[in-house]
């Protein structure tokens, strides 16, 4: 009967080992923060962190000036920064250039033409962010919000623009911006230069009506003139 005791210590003491090397395992594997495994033996994949990097190009749909138009912003690393306005259709609205500072999340930007823009950047993940402008030089713009995607950047070609046979030039290139906005402003001029001529043509029109109807009431004029004197003379007789 001296047996049993012993036994039951022996039993004890192992229990106790196997307790002891198993806590060692978990205390080992909760100090890894980067090692998570799963209770099948697998390990679990840590999740990314978001980027903050503005530095690329962006695109983004907004509502302006009564129409749909794609903005497309261009930070470069060396804090300059480069800008596209695109109607629905894809031709170039406007472009410009200019120097950007980011602080903690604020965006301020500023053109040579004097024009500034200052707007917060809220990241949804690291390809999209959500833009809004609390300041800015044309106040129609305050307030504006645009979701903004990375986008691949605008090549540009140095060579001379190539012109279709329908005379339609591509937007994307800035040989070929600066053609398509010489256009543009030819076309402006010859809009105005069509509508002064047609205002001096309708002018003239209407000094020709008034010297016509002057005309006829002179003549209308001479006429009673006429009549009140020959009447007044079969009076005298």
């Amino acid at each position: 009967m001296k047996w049993f005791p012993r036994a039951q210590f022996l039993l004890t003491i192992s229990v106790l080992l196997v307790s002891g090397l198993s806590g060692c395992g978990t205390a080992s594997e909760s100090s890894d923060p980067t090692s998570r495994i799963s209770s099948t033996g697998h390990t679990k994949p840590t999740p990314p962190a978001v980027s903050r990097d503005v530095v690329g190009t962006w695109r983004g749909s907004v509502w302006y000036a009564g129409e749909n138009r794609e903005w497309v912003y261009t930070f470069n690393k060396d804090g300059t920064f480069e800008d596209q306005a695109l109607d629905e259709q894809g031709r170039l609205i406007s472009a410009g250039s200019g120097t950007y500072t980011l602080d903690q999340g604020r965006v301020a930007i500023n053109w040579p033409t004097g024009t500034q823009e200052q707007a917060s950047i809220t990241w949804v993940n690291a390809d999209q962010f959500q833009y809004m402008i609390s300041s800015h030089t044309d106040e129609k713009q305050i307030g504006l919000s645009v979701g903004f995607r990375r986008s691949a950047k605008v090549s540009v070609r140095t060579a001379p623009p190539e012109v279709d046979n329908s005379g339609s030039i591509d937007p994307y290139s800035l040989n070929q911006q600066q053609e398509f906005q010489r256009r543009q402003q030819d076309e402006f001029q010859k809009r105005q230069e069509q509508a002064r001529q047609e205002m001096e043509e309708h002018h003239q029109q209407d000094e020709a009506r008034a010297r016509q109807d002057e005309e006829r009431l002179r003549q209308d004029y001479e006429r009673r003139r006429q009549d009140d004197e020959r009447a007044r003379q079969l009076g005298n007789k």
